[in-house]
């Protein structure tokens, strides 16, 4: 049997949860956003779906604010999706799939309304020629007014920008490192591993600009980009 790679091996998943605040600085302050937003303009029983939610710490967010909604999380890892379940036992209104959104959506969503679809850190491993068939899905199934939330990684247009983003990215990632493991390393060992991980997972992190126009074909009257922060942002979409 082929040795799973990516995030369709366990133990990827189980070192990225075990350290994903580290590897990912600013990541609680854009779960944040993304739950004050969702409260901000959700009713009080919205129908969410999650993609790529991993662990589901963006719908236990929105949970925080909205513990009546009803929520449906996809996820590639099988390992992400055994956490969800687990965390989310007993919730009937929270249905965890495994499912790959290099395939669009699911059937069983395909089918549904929903008040918001968001996402954190995950539609830069989608395959970009998959973006925009991903993006009309996902505007098909929200309700008139509905929104789009991607909290994710993007590049500058300008190489030197995005390669000055980058740096600043592996200097935020090295000193937090530091500080949790307590390890000293070199910013250049630090900018090789980060590389090598991104190779290795699959990032393939698109602009702002790209986004935006993808979602303007697929259908969306607003988009705007609310948050941004060296290699990190988070777009909104408006049906």
């Amino acid at each position: 049997m082929a040795e799973k790679r990516g995030w369709e091996s366990a133990e990827a998943a189980r070192r990225y949860l075990e350290a994903v605040n580290v590897s990912s600085p600013k990541r609680q302050e854009i779960l944040s956003l993304i739950s004050d937003l969702a409260a901000a303009f959700l009713p009080e029983q919205p129908r969410i779906l999650d993609l790529g939610a991993g662990a589901g710490d963006l719908t236990n967010e929105i949970l925080e604010y909205r513990p009546g909604a009803h929520a449906w999380l996809l996820d590639l890892s099988e390992e992400m999706v055994r956490v969800s379940r687990e965390r989310f036992e007993g919730n009937p209104h929270i249905h965890v799939l495994r499912h790959d959104l290099d395939e669009g959506l699911p059937a069983q969503v395909k089918t549904q309304d929903f008040d918001a679809v968001v996402s954190c850190f995950s539609i830069h491993h989608v395959r970009p020629e998959r973006r925009l068939p991903l993006y009309a899905g996902v505007h098909r199934i929200l309700k008139p007014g509905g929104l789009f939330i991607n909290g994710d990684r993007f590049r500058a247009e300008s190489p030197e920008i995005a390669e000055w983003e980058r740096d600043n990215f592996t200097k935020a990632r090295l000193s937090a490192y530091q500080q949790y493991s307590g390890q000293q390393i070199t910013f250049e060992q630090a900018k090789k591993e980060q590389i090598e991980r991104e190779k290795q997972m699959g990032d393939r992190p698109g602009t702002v600009w790209q986004m935006e126009a993808d979602l303007r074909q697929a259908g969306f009257v607003y988009v705007d980009c609310i948050w941004k922060y060296h290699t990190m942002g988070i777009v909104v979409a408006v049906k």
